[in-house]
């Protein structure tokens, strides 16, 4: 009954290594695939989440997190195909989206 999200940490992987963390994620049953802790190298990026979601499978979801900073690269990210967004930066990113 809890909501299982899996950290790939893209930064620090190849696209073949993301393309199959993001299978096995899947494969195992969680609900999200993510990103990025924000802890590491890496952001997320429109290009990581079109792989994630080549290579998705199942109920699993993506969560775009780390380096996310406006609306446009929000905007960007969700139309990749993040489902969900980490941000620290919500209230400067809502504030951008009422202009």
């Amino acid at each position: 009954g809890k909501t299982v999200k899996v950290i790939i940490e893209t930064g620090l992987l190849t696209d073949e290594e993301k393309a199959t963390a993001t299978r096995l994620t899947c494969e195992a049953g969680a609900d999200f695939v993510k990103t990025c802790t924000g802890f590491s190298a890496g952001a997320a990026t429109v290009e990581d989440i079109k792989l994630m979601k080549a290579n998705l499978s199942g109920k699993t979801q993506i969560k775009a997190s780390a380096g996310i900073k406006t609306y446009e690269q929000t905007m960007a990210l969700i139309e990749a195909g993040a489902d969900r967004i980490g941000t620290s930066a919500g209230a400067a990113i809502m504030a951008d989206a009422s202009k």
